[in-house]
């Protein structure tokens, strides 16, 4: 599956619900994924600023792509592969 060859990160925050609903919808479509708490590692906090220039989250990589701001799950699904 196309989703499966593609490494996503996710930058989040504990009561961030874009963050989780982006989660959520990649949970129920089986994408493997690496999610990046940056409000409880500034390692991660650090890195997500380098990669992206912002502090809002969830900042979503796909590979080296990074996607615009916030969430938008047919973008998501689109750039994996998926039905939204």
């Amino acid at each position: 599956m196309s989703q499966q060859t593609k490494k996503v990160t996710v930058y989040y925050t504990n009561s961030c619900v874009y963050c989780h609903k982006a989660m959520e919808f990649m949970d129920s479509k089986g994408v493997s994924y690496t999610a990046k708490n940056v409000q409880e590692n500034q390692e991660y906090a650090k890195e997500m600023f380098d990669k992206s220039r912002q502090l809002a989250v969830p900042v979503i990589m796909i590979d080296d792509e990074l996607l615009p701001p916030g969430y938008n799950q047919a973008l998501l699904a689109s750039k994996l592969g998926l039905a939204s």
